[in-house]
């Protein structure tokens, strides 16, 4: 296991669909706590709802990794499919109207969980954001076609625009106009449905990564 921890992605990817099983514990060590996180930050506190979120990422990346057509590519890929979960889940929560915004106390219990994330995920750590904000801007993502919300959201987990086009198989350029699409179009929403909290939505520095534009 120590082995693998010093593989890349890509050497870790092969290594697992050759039948390595300690390959995938490799992987899920590395990027469980980094999902958690990603889940976390953006507004779903729940500490049940963020392990069954990375479960169910690390179980869909499992059954699906013999498609990865380029292994070093595996990060964006990652991502992507905890992007789809993660929309899924909001769109979810906004049907039932259920979703609840940030408890203090769950969030103690998410920060004093031991979670073992080679099979799941390990605790994630706190990240001081803006919960309410978080959840604006979230609800309305998952109201966009699904390659623009793809894209803004592979953005703010730091994927540069050509993992992003590789990892949904699409050109650089296509990437650069369903982001700025995207983010004007959000935009547009936050506007109309919170015109009153639009200028500190957007000023936001925790939102940047979800509304403004990153150089690349």
């Amino acid at each position: 296991m120590n082995a693998d921890k010093d593989k890349s992605d890509a050497e870790l990817v092969l290594s697992f669909q050759s039948g390595d099983k300690t390959a995938w514990d490799a992987l899920c060590s590395k990027y469980g706590p980094r999902i958690a996180r990603f889940f976390y930050t953006r507004g779903i506190k729940n500490p049940e709802d963020v392990q069954d979120l990375v479960q169910g990422t690390l179980l869909e990346a499992m059954e699906q990794i013999h498609k990865i057509r380029k292994p070093e590519s595996f990060r964006g890929w990652l991502f992507a499919i905890a992007t789809g979960k993660m929309a899924r889940w909001f769109a979810a929560q906004e049907k039932l109207n259920a979703y609840e915004p940030f408890d203090a106390e769950a969030d103690d219990v998410l920060m004093d969980a031991d979670v073992n994330y080679s099979s799941a995920s390990p605790a994630p750590e706190s990240i001081a954001i803006n919960n309410e904000y978080t959840e604006i801007v979230l609800h309305l993502i998952a109201q966009l076609p699904q390659r623009q919300k793809e894209v803004i959201m592979l953005s703010a987990v730091g994927s540069p625009h050509k993992e992003i086009a590789e990892t949904l198989n699409i050109s650089v350029s296509n990437v650069k106009v369903l982001a700025k699409r995207g983010r004007d179009k959000l935009k547009t929403l936050l506007k109309a449905k919170y015109p009153d909290d639009f200028a500190d939505i957007v000023g936001h520095d925790v939102m940047q990564s979800l509304l403004g534009e990153k150089p690349d």
